[in-house]
C-alpha cells in the first residue's frame, strides 16, 4: 500500500510523533466511547425511574375517577401531563371483571392507545405500565410512554464535552510528541548527518556529540571509536605512502623495506574487514547452539529445584532414603543431559569454521537422522517419563540428510507433545513409534501413536489454526498448524494425517533428502 510505503519513508522523528499521537488517540477514543455508553445507560435508567414515579402519582390521582366512572376528571388528570413535553402518550384503563377497557387517554402527534393493556407491571424501555389499587384491589392500569428527546439531549451534551476533551488531549499529545521527538531523535539525526558527511567527504576526523549513557549514547561512542581506529589506520597508510615515495626517490635499495610496510598496512585492512564480519559470525553461533544450551538450562533449572527440595527436607528432618535415591537418580539424569548438551554446544563451536552462514541467518547442514531424532527425544524425556510413555525409533543409523535441523526438531517436538497432551488420558501409558524410510531422493517419516485418535469432524480441520480438542484447558490449537507450515514451506515437503477414534494417529511426512534452492526462497519469502 502506498500509505504504508510513505510511513516507512518517514523520518525517525515523524514516526515517533505519529506513534505517540496514534496511541493517544486510540486510548482517548476508547475511553470516550466507554464513558458515552455508560452515560447513556445511566441517563436512560434515571429517565425510566422518573417516569415510573410519575406513573404511580398520576395513577393514584386517577383512582377516584375510575371508582366513580368520571371520564372527564380522568382526562383532566391525564391532561396535566402536557406540562411534561417528553410524555407522548398516557392511557388509563379500568378493570371490569377479568378484562380491561380503555377509560381515558392523552397523546401527542396522533398517537393512539391500545384497547387492552398487559395487566402485569411493565417497565420496558421508556414505556411504563403500573397498576392502580384501592384498598388492596386493582381497579385499573396506567400506561405512560415517553420519547427519547431528553436522552438525545443529554447524549449530545456529553458528546460535545467529550469531543472537546478529545481535542484537548490530542493537542496535548501533539505538544508532548514534539518535545519527545527533540529528545529522542536529536542523537539519531546527528549520527545520520555525521555518517553522511563522512561518506561524502571521507573525513574520518569528524565525531558525533555524546548524548548520554543510554543505548543510543553507547552506539555513538562505539561509532566514534570506530572512526578513531579508521583515522589512525589512514594516517598510518598515508605515512607509509610518504615514506615509500621518499625512499623510492632517494634510494632504490629501500624499495623492499617500503613494500614490507605496505604489506603490513594491507594486513591491518584485511583484519579490519574480518572484524566487521564478527557480528554475522556471532549470530550464526548463537542460532546453532541455542537448542543444546536451552536444554541444558532447562535441565539445570530442574536440578536446582530438586536440590532445593532435598535441602528443605533435610533441614526439616523428613528426608527419606527413597526420596534421596530418587533425587540422586534425577540429579544424575539432569547432569547427563547438561553434560551432553554442553558437549554438543562445544562441538558446534569447534566445527563452526566449516559451516557456511546463509543470507537468511538460518543454518542448513547434513545431519545423521537417527542421532538427531534421539537427541530431540532426550530433551523430551521428562515429559515422556512423567506419563510413562515409550518411544520406538526405526531409522537407518547411516541415513544422512541435508536439511534444517531446527525445523525437524520443532516438528518432532510438536508431534510428541501433541500425543502426550491430546492422545492419552491421565495415567494412561502410550506407545509412540517413529519410522524413517528413504524412497529415492525423498525421505518418508511416519509418526504413529496408539492414543485416543481423532473424530472425523476434528480430522477435517486438524491443520487449521486454533483447532483444538482441549479448548480452555491450555490447548492453543496451533501445534499441527505450525507443523504443516514447516513441512510445506521450510522443508518443501508434504504431510498427511490418518486417524480413527480409539486407534491413535498416523502422520506421514514426505520431504527431500537434500533441499533445493526453492525451499530457501520460500523461507525467505
Amino acid at each position: 500500500m502506498k500509505w504504508l510505503d510513505s510511513i516507512h519513508d518517514m523520518s525517525f522523528g515523524r514516526k515517533l510523533s505519529l506513534s505517540i499521537l496514534g496511541t493517544s488517540a486510540a486510548a482517548v477514543v476508547i475511553i470516550t466511547l466507554l464513558i458515552l455508553i455508560f452515560t447513556l445507560i445511566t441517563e436512560r435508567r434515571e429517565i425510566q425511574d422518573e417516569l415510573k414515579v410519575m406513573a404511580r402519582m398520576v395513577g393514584d390521582n386517577s383512582s377516584a375517577a375510575l371508582v366513580f366512572g368520571d371520564h372527564l376528571a380522568a382526562r383532566e388528570t391525564l391532561f396535566a401531563l402536557k406540562a411534561r413535553e417528553s410524555v407522548e402518550m398516557a392511557c388509563l384503563y379500568i378493570v371490569e371483571g377479568e378484562q380491561t377497557r380503555l377509560f381515558a387517554d392523552y397523546y401527542r402527534l396522533n398517537r393512539q392507545c391500545p384497547e387492552q393493556v398487559e395487566t402485569s407491571p411493565s417497565y420496558t424501555g421508556l414505556v411504563v405500565t403500573v397498576p392502580i389499587e384501592l384498598r388492596g384491589n386493582v381497579i385499573g392500569y396506567l400506561q405512560l410512554q415517553e420519547n427519547y428527546q431528553a436522552l438525545w439531549d443529554v447524549s449530545l451534551l456529553y458528546t460535545l464535552a467529550i469531543s472537546l476533551s478529545l481535542l484537548i488531549a490530542l493537542i496535548l499529545a501533539w505538544v508532548l510528541s514534539i518535545q519527545f521527538k527533540s529528545w529522542l531523535s536529536a542523537p539519531v539525526i546527528d549520527l545520520t548527518q555525521t555518517a553522511n558527511r563522512i561518506a561524502e567527504t571521507g573525513d574520518y576526523s569528524l565525531r558525533v556529540t555524546d548524548y548520554g549513557d543510554d543505548e543510543v549514547g553507547q552506539l555513538i561512542r562505539r561509532f566514534n571509536e570506530m572512526l578513531m581506529r579508521i583515522e589512525a589506520q589512514n594516517d598510518e597508510l598515508l605515512e607509509s605512502r610518504n615514506h615509500l615515495e621518499e625512499r623510492v626517490a632517494d634510494r632504490t635499495a629501500r624499495i623492499a623495506q617500503a613494500m614490507h610496510q605496505l604489506e603490513d598496512a594491507q594486513k591491518q585492512l584485511i583484519q579490519t574487514e574480518k572484524l566487521a564480519a564478527l557480528g554475522s559470525l556471532v549470530a550464526g553461533v548463537a542460532h546453532e547452539i541455542n537448542t543444546p544450551v536451552g536444554v541444558g538450562m532447562t535441565a539445570s533449572s530442574s536440578l536446582n529445584d530438586l536440590s532445593r527440595d532435598v535441602q528443605e527436607k533435610l533441614q526439616a528432618g523428613t528426608l527419606t532414603k527413597g526420596a534421596f535415591e530418587d533425587y540422586l537418580r534425577d540429579a544424575l539424569e539432569a547432569s547427563d543431559i547438561i553434560l551432553k548438551n554442553l558437549g554438543r554446544a562445544a562441538e558446534l563451536v569447534r566445527s563452526f569454521k566449516q559451516v557456511a552462514i546463509d543470507q537468511s541467518g538460518l543454518e542448513r547442514r547434513k545431519i545423521g537422522f537417527a542421532d538427531y531424532i534421539q537427541s530431540v527425544l532426550t530433551s523430551l524425556h521428562p515429559a515422556l517419563r512423567k506419563g510413562g510413555h515409550a518411544v520406538e525409533i526405526d531409522c537407518d543409523e547411516e541415513l544422512c540428510i541435508d536439511t534444517y535441523p531446527g525445523a525437524l526438531s520443532q516438528i518432532l517436538t510438536n508431534l510428541v507433545m501433541n500425543s502426550i497432551t491430546h492422545g492419552y488420558d491421565e495415567g494412561q501409558q502410550g506407545h509412540i513409534r517413529i519410522r524413517v524410510l528413504q524412497e529415492g531422493a525423498d525421505i518418508r517419516l511416519i509418526y504413529l501413536d496408539d492414543g485416543k485418535g481423532m473424530s472425523a469432524e476434528y480430522l477435517a480441520h486438524a491443520f487449521e489454526p486454533f483447532v483444538t480438542s482441549r479448548r480452555g484447558q491450555g490447548g492453543s490449537g496451533l501445534g499441527l498448524h505450525i507443523v504443516h507450515n514447516i513441512v510445506t514451506q521450510t522443508l518443501n515437503g508434504r504431510i498427511s494425517l490418518i486417524s480413527t477414534p480409539g486407534k491413535g494417529v498416523r502422520f506421514e511426512i514426505l520431504m527431500p533428502v537434500e533441499l533445493v534452492d526453492t525451499a530457501r526462497k520460500q523461507m525467505l519469502g
